[in-house]
């Protein structure tokens, strides 16, 4: 937990918004099950012909199904920021500004930090980007590539064969619009 303290890609509630979540997850789990128990319990009363028994296992039947969406989705929240704990720290060690997700699969550190998710490691980066649990990074596609751009500067502002500006950066190295030379290292890691 100490690493992540000064961890640039990790939300710095994740910790206290993961403990909630759970705590909350566990509540409506509680009553879930209870109206769940409540709603088979009832139906030997609707059986039985007590009078107000369907009502109240309609009620339960409700109140099971109203808590069972909030719980999964909490689930997939719990399940992103555990993913984004995991691949924050991997972040941390990457020296370049673009890397491709096979790349994780070559780094044995990162491929055994990251190795349960790995059948749907673009749909886990997504989410924890979209609920902000990483930070500092997007996803984008360089040539139909997923690539994890991480938060990257500029370096070289002009074209050192003929001065034109260099704009409308995307990768690391880039080709100037004007003389058509290859500019490598244009962008780094911030």
């Amino acid at each position: 937990m100490n690493d992540d303290k000064y961890n640039k890609y990790l939300d710095k509630n994740i910790y206290i918004k993961s403990t909630l979540s759970i705590i909350w997850w566990m509540i409506l789990g509680v009553i879930f099950i209870f109206c769940t128990i409540m709603a088979f319990s009832v139906i030997f009363s609707v059986f039985e012909g007590e009078e107000g028994a369907f009502e109240t296992w309609i009620l339960s039947v409700l109140i099971a199904i109203g808590t069972a969406y909030p719980a999964i989705r909490l689930i997939k929240k719990i399940r992103y920021m555990g993913f984004a704990i995991r691949f924050s720290k991997v972040l941390t060690k990457m020296d370049k500004p673009f890397i491709r997700i096979s790349e994780f699969e070559d780094d044995i550190e990162a491929n055994e930090l990251v190795s349960p998710y790995k059948n749907e490691m673009l749909s886990n980066i997504n989410g924890a980007i979209k609920y902000g649990y990483i930070r500092n990074c997007t996803i984008e596609f360089h040539d139909s590539v997923p690539v994890i751009a991480l938060e990257k500067k500029i370096v070289i502002d002009k074209c050192p064969h003929c001065g034109a500006p260099v704009t409308g950066v995307y990768d690391a190295s880039y080709i100037c619009s004007y003389c058509g030379n290859k500019i490598v290292d244009v962008i780094e890691k911030k």
